[in-house]
């Protein structure tokens, strides 16, 4: 072991490094202490952040799903309205089809009526000719007598 002198100067020189240290370790101290609450006011405001993230993240997604809800309800809107289209479409063609075919039969009918009024009104001429034809050889059996 060494000796160590003692020296008056000594303790002085003890208590100058021990000031020195229990300055550096107040300083130390206080600087943890600073950096604590440094730590601390920086985990608040990750906290905050955070917080404030998943505010805007759920206020983002509430209105991104009120947006799709609006489109699906517009979707289904749309959907119902060519389902009603298309329903309407149908029944015009079918009213259409039904239509062409009272047509058609109108024309056979009308067809028939004419090629039938053609028939009597020859059938009628013919009579009149044979009306006349009598009314002739009449004239002549009473000419002749």
């Amino acid at each position: 072991m060494k000796k160590v002198p003692t020296d008056s100067s000594e303790p002085n020189k003890f208590e100058i490094e021990n000031r020195s240290l229990q300055e550096r370790i107040s300083s130390l101290e206080f600087e943890r202490d600073e950096m604590r609450k440094e730590i601390h006011y920086l985990q608040d405001n990750l906290e905050q952040q955070k917080n404030s993230n998943l505010d805007q993240t759920n206020q983002t997604n509430e209105f991104n799903n009120e947006l799709l809800n609006k489109k699906q309800h517009r979707i289904d809107e749309l959907e119902q309205a060519v389902r009603e289209s298309l329903q309407i479409t149908t029944e015009r063609e079918f009213a259409m089809t039904q239509l062409k075919k009272k047509i058609e039969t109108l024309e056979k009918q009308v067809t028939f009526f004419f090629r039938f009024n053609r028939l009597l009104l020859f059938f009628f001429r013919l009579k009149i000719c044979k009306m006349k034809l009598n009314i002739y050889e009449m004239k002549i059996m009473i000419n002749h007598k």
